[in-house]
């Protein structure tokens, strides 16, 4: 689900573009308890179902990349390690149920996903949110989820004007900002509805929750 992707800090982007996701995975391999690694060129299968694949997706894995300011975990394409395909199934017993989905094929572990790059020749602009004061880099995650695409991105900090940005979105996008926050003992959850228009600054008020009412609003994204 949508709300995973926060939960796990696994934003569907790579880089500055935005993906769409058919689903990502955490493979790891262990011997008696020990981790080990894929041998040369072995490769492994996931098949899972989604009522609506599509041949658009490519095989993504998650890669390490250092900025100005910061390291970051991103999303990198590479169809030398891996590819995606789609599958139809109908059931042979009444009422002859047709099940979809996708097959990933892959020689990596760890975080993988199979996604494709959201159009990029829409107009678009840069996405600016602006949250109380005590709420910094240091105790605040901000992530716009699209509500009709499976997209969700995390909104880099701009600490000498104390905003949080992304710097490509789709004019137009109808999207949820989401906001959440650890202040000493207590955990804080912010949501405001929008469609991206302009760079105008948008204000994000978050609230002091439980972590059960965040879990229960992260389900429902």
């Amino acid at each position: 689900k949508k709300g995973d992707f926060i939960r796990f800090a696994k934003p569907t982007t790579s880089f500055d573009n935005l993906l769409q996701t058919g689903g990502s995975f955490n493979v790891l391999l262990t011997l008696n308890g020990s981790p080990i690694s894929l041998g040369s060129n072995v490769s492994y299968k996931i098949k899972y179902r989604d009522p609506a694949p599509t041949s658009d997706m490519r095989f993504f894995n998650e890669v390490l990349t250092s900025t100005i300011t910061d390291t970051l975990l991103t999303w990198q394409q590479n169809d030398s390690a891996g590819s995606v395909n789609t599958w139809q199934q109908t059931l042979p017993q009444p009422p002859y149920t047709t099940l979809k989905g996708y097959e990933i094929t892959s020689k990596k572990l760890s975080w993988i996903n199979c996604d494709f790059f959201n159009d990029t020749t829409q107009p678009y602009t840069r996405l600016n949110v602006t949250l109380p004061l005590n709420f910094t880099n240091s105790n605040t995650a901000v992530y716009v989820v699209y509500k009709n695409k499976n997209i969700i991105a995390r909104l880099r900090t701009n600490i000498p004007t104390k905003t949080y940005y992304f710097g490509r979105i789709p004019i137009g996008s109808e999207v949820k900002l989401v906001s959440i926050s650890k202040i000493g003992n207590e955990f804080y959850l912010g949501a405001k509805e929008i469609t991206v228009q302009n760079a105008n600054l948008i204000s994000l008020n978050p609230e002091q929750k439980s972590i059960a009412v965040i879990n229960t609003f992260l389900d429902s994204l």
